[in-house]
């Protein structure tokens, strides 16, 4: 804070992660700033602190195995432009209007505060993913054919 001019005058509280080179109660940077300030009160970060929790819950197995079929749904329609175009086939044709998304996001594979954002469009779009899915493995015999199945399958699993 020196280096950039600013005063620990005003300065009442101050967050982090877990770290001990952070958080550490005896030469974490914590520490260091309630030497130069007292009234500067230390907290773990909330979002830390909800990233933990929600890292957690992915342990339970009906979590695991729903975010899971997310992902391998989301990988799956990206993965070549015939999935794609054939998941913006369906949401022309029915002229879904329930989300203004016309893809799968992909799930962060480190932040799990992200996927949030990558859940809430695989929800908007549950239907036409459902519907694409099933024309994919309906069309043609091929691995994709059944793949598609698979993940219609597990999807259709976990929505009832």
């Amino acid at each position: 804070m020196d280096e950039i001019g600013l005063s620990y005058k005003y300065l009442c509280g101050q967050g982090y992660d877990g770290a001990s080179n952070m958080a550490g109660h005896l030469r974490g940077v914590q520490a260091l700033i309630t030497q130069e300030q007292p009234m500067a009160i230390y907290t773990h970060c909330f979002s830390h602190s909800l990233n933990l929790c929600i890292t957690k819950s992915c342990e339970v197995p009906v979590v695991r195995n729903a975010v899971g079929t997310v992902e391998a749904a989301s990988v799956f329609l990206s993965a070549s432009a015939h999935c794609t175009n054939a998941l913006i086939k369906v949401l022309e044709e029915q002229q879904y209007t329930d989300s203004k998304k016309q893809r799968l996001k992909a799930l962060c594979p480190t932040r799990w505060v992200e996927r949030h954002e990558s859940l809430i469009t695989f929800k908007e779009l549950l239907l036409p993913v459902v519907d694409v899915l099933e024309d994919l493995y309906t069309s043609k015999a091929s691995e994709a054919s059944a793949k598609a199945f698979k993940l219609s399958s597990a999807i259709k699993k976990v929505n009832s």
